[in-house]
């Protein structure tokens, strides 16, 4: 009798798994919840925890681009409620200047550079991202030092708008940036969460003008919400249990994390 072949990658495990409908739902849900855990809790991360995840588990076919744009949209919801809830802390001083320095990059970046390889680029930033957290963690405990000024704005802006625009991974930069200039946790959440707000309509929009937002996207998503509101109702609960201190490790680890998977997904 011929025995079948099996494979040793990791990832062709799920490709034996069928996706009926109520498995790729139940995997949307999941997933979508881890993610508004993290984004709730720490202030960004949605994509970084999310895409991998469901190009991992073939959800949606796989289809990268889709996955893309659900993550998106999915954060762009989570961080209007968050916005909401942090109104009063908002100051448009600090998010004004640096999204006007993203959209025209992240455009770039959509647009122009569409199709070509800057995996080198992706290792780059993934290694600094890994140093820095390392740094700032055990070398210079009293956190990062960035002045709010017009040359650190624009280079943490367009940085922010090349890995939006390559990866749709525009957060660290600008997390770094707020960690700096705020110095309370809720003023700290409320500038991230509308930032981001604003920059991923504005990337969901890009992806809506190429034609990547289906029917089958739209369909994912507000399957999905839920879980993703579970997930931040969860977030908000241990944010709010949280220190500055503990936040600030918290963020650093995931800030590696992030380096991490760049690298990765090489």
């Amino acid at each position: 009798m011929e025995k079948t072949a099996i494979s040793p990658s990791f990832s062709d495990f799920f490709d034996t798994v069928e996706h009926t409908d109520t498995v790729e739902y139940f995997l949307l849900i999941v997933c979508a919840c881890g993610a508004g855990f993290v984004q709730r809790t720490v202030g960004f991360g949605f994509g970084i925890f999310l895409i991998p995840l469901l190009f991992l588990l073939g959800v949606m076919g796989g289809d990268y681009k889709s996955i893309v744009s659900l993550s998106s949209m999915m954060a762009a919801t989570l961080s209007l409620i968050t916005v909401w809830d942090l109104r009063k802390s908002l100051d448009w001083r600090f998010i004004w200047p640096l999204l006007i320095v993203f959209i025209p990059t992240s455009t770039f970046f959509s647009y122009v550079m569409f199709g070509t390889d800057a995996s080198w680029l992706k290792i780059i930033l993934g290694i600094t991202l890994i140093l820095l957290s390392i740094y700032f963690t055990f070398f210079k405990k009293d956190g990062i030092k960035i002045k709010p000024n017009w040359f650190n704005t624009i280079s943490l802006g367009s940085l922010s708008g090349l890995m939006g625009g390559l990866f749709s991974m525009q957060g660290p930069p600008v997390v770094y940036y707020y960690l700096s200039t705020q110095k309370t946790k809720e003023e700290y959440m409320a500038q991230t969460q509308c930032f981001f707000l604003l920059g991923n309509l504005w990337m969901t929009i890009l992806r809506a003008g190429e034609g990547i937002i289906t029917a089958e996207v739209g369909k994912s998503y507000l399957i999905a919400i839920a879980g993703c509101l579970a997930g931040m109702w969860i977030g908000a609960r241990v944010y709010n249990k949280m220190n500055n201190g503990l936040l600030l490790k918290v963020i650093y680890i995931f800030l590696a994390y992030s380096g991490v998977s760049m690298i990765i997904g090489q």
